[in-house]
């Protein structure tokens, strides 16, 4: 009779991979040290973001969910499949999790930027184009935009 071995070494090496590559992520977003100027009470970028994101009842500024509809609207839609794909190669072919992970944290960063440069729903009130000169509800001054960061790291830091 005929033995057959089975050797599982490429698929347990597989495996490991896919498990390591959990521990780390890419962050995309506001870093603590991204602050508005003194002219703005020094504001955390990332504050303000989350104002914009939820809205702020208070001073009658509408919820506009760039993230949590926009950019995963945008990540469902394909935008960055590109980068999924090269990812899962790199992690699949036992290669550096993390520097995959860092090398298309641009891609990701772009995204959201486009997001927000896009994001018209609600409009702005009349007087607020008259103030700004302009009808973009998420951008006052780009720097918003411009601050946004991609940060790979080990989940849970």
């Amino acid at each position: 009779s005929m033995k057959l071995t089975v050797d599982k070494k490429v698929w347990n090496n597989l495996k490991k991979s896919f498990i390591k590559a959990e521990m780390f992520e890419d962050q995309v977003g506001w870093q603590a040290d991204a602050v508005y100027g003194s002219d703005n009470e020094n504001l955390p970028m990332a504050q303000v973001a989350q104002w914009l994101e939820e809205g702020v009842a208070s001073k009658n500024i509408p919820p506009r969910p760039f993230m949590r509809v926009g950019f995963k609207a945008a990540l469902s839609k394909g935008a960055n499949d590109a980068s999924f794909k090269r990812i899962v190669t790199a992690v699949a072919n036992g290669q550096d999790v993390f520097k995959a992970l860092h090398k298309e944290g641009d891609s990701f960063r772009q995204t959201l930027r486009q997001v927000m440069i896009d994001w018209d729903t609600p409009r702005n009130a009349p007087t607020t184009v008259e103030l700004k000169g302009f009808d973009d509800p998420l951008i006052e001054t780009s720097e918003l935009i411009s601050n946004i960061t991609s940060k790979t790291t080990k989940r849970g830091t």
